[in-house]
């Protein structure tokens, strides 16, 4: 069982040591493979992916620093963080929408609400 703990924390360590590059690029692999995409999608894709990893971790950075000197948002703060989340995955979205075609489309949605009920 100790075996398990340690492979479990290792694993951890080690996805906390991957680059945005690869891990863009093994997002774009998953979804390539999912959505049957295109180059000419996977090319438009990969920008998206890459800025939207970047605010995600801008924004877990912010937290971590936040919560070890103790810092605490308040409720407006915490509301303007949840809406700019929101918009910028309104964007995403929209933008996901513009480049797949319908049926990509409705199973790229299916695949992000797979993942939210995995989170829970």
């Amino acid at each position: 069982m100790v075996v398990f703990v340690n492979l479990g924390v290792n694993s951890q360590n080690q996805r906390k040591k991957v680059s945005l590059k690869q891990q863009v690029e093994r997002t774009l692999k998953r979804m390539t493979t999912q959505l049957e995409l295109s180059k000419d999608q996977q090319e438009k894709i990969k920008p998206l992916l890459l800025t939207q990893l970047k605010d995600r971790r801008k924004m877990m950075q912010k937290r971590k620093q936040m919560q070890t000197s103790g810092v605490k948002l308040s409720k407006q703060e915490r509301k303007l963080l949840r809406e700019n989340r929101l918009e910028k995955e309104q964007d995403m979205q929209k933008s996901m929408q513009s480049i797949l075609t319908e049926e990509q489309y409705a199973q790229f949605l299916k695949m992000k609400e797979k993942q939210k009920q995995k989170r829970q």
